[in-house]
Order: structure tokens, then C-alpha cells, then sequence
């Protein structure tokens, strides 16, 4: 399984199988453009290919104006 955490909210989800981070984001019906996606606490694109195994940080981007 893998892993999901979104920092700043301190939630949790765990999602089954190896697929692009795009796929995992849209299953859990978050929004791409709005997470910084880390993995290793690098930042990696949202179509980086993830394997089951991996632990990802997702950091919530706050803009205003």
C-alpha cells in the first residue's frame, strides 16, 4: 500500500497499486495544482510513477493576494 499524508492538514490515506501520482491524487479526489508532492522529502512531478511501497508527503500550497 501506499501511503499518503497531506502535511498541513495532518490527514492520512493509504491507496493500493502502482500508478502515476496524478491517478492517486484524482482517485482521493484532490486537486494536483494545489500540493507540492514530496517523496523522500524531494519534490517530484505529479506524473512520477510511484511504487506500492512509498511514503508521500503532500504539502498544501496557500496563495493569496
Amino acid at each position: 500500500m501506499t501511503r499518503l499524508k497531506i502535511i498541513n492538514d495532518n490527514k492520512e490515506f493509504t491507496v493500493k497499486g502502482n500508478r502515476k501520482i496524478i491517478e492517486i491524487l484524482k482517485e482521493l479526489s484532490l486537486n494536483p495544482d494545489a500540493y507540492i508532492v514530496l517523496i523522500d522529502g524531494k519534490p517530484v512531478p505529479e506524473d512520477e510513477y510511484v511504487e506500492e511501497s512509498k511514503y508521500i508527503e503532500l504539502l498544501r500550497v496557500f496563495s493569496g493576494g
